[in-house]
């Protein structure tokens, strides 16, 4: 960009969301349903390790190994999930809880604040509407 006044840098920017009484609800039922759904697929992986077992009773080791893989896989992310769903019970609403970060375009011209430009950028949300920008 030789003799240009002006450049365009990405930067990132954190997106924050507000806990209200209808986000809390919505996160617990997201929460909820994920559990109940892992809950199905270990009843699933367990009624699989049964059925496979009784056809192949030789390869019980095997068998064992893989489908207890798989359970624990789930069983720790139940857990992860009870942690949260403990968590957010006890948070309190008005909590900015850090929902994701995303990159934004921001434009740098010849004297420009650089401290200002390189600080960290938030946007704050409630109930899906962008409240705040920081």
């Amino acid at each position: 960009m030789c003799g240009g006044e002006h450049l365009k840098i990405i930067k990132a920017v954190l997106v924050k969301r507000v806990l209200t009484e209808k986000s809390k609800e919505t996160m617990l039922t997201s929460f909820e349903s994920e559990r109940n759904k892992l809950n199905l697929a270990c009843k699933q992986l367990e009624f699989e390790k049964r059925k496979v077992l009784k056809r192949q009773p030789n390869q019980y080791d095997v068998v064992i190994n893989r489908f207890e893989e798989e359970l624990n896989s789930r069983r720790k992310r139940i857990e992860q999930l009870e942690f949260e769903i403990e968590q957010l019970q006890i948070l309190p609403l008005g909590t900015e809880l850090q929902a994701k970060k995303i990159q934004a375009i921001e434009e740098v011209e010849i004297g420009d604040d650089w401290e200002r430009l390189t600080a960290p950028s938030e946007i704050i949300i409630k109930d899906g509407i962008v409240v705040e920008i920081r």
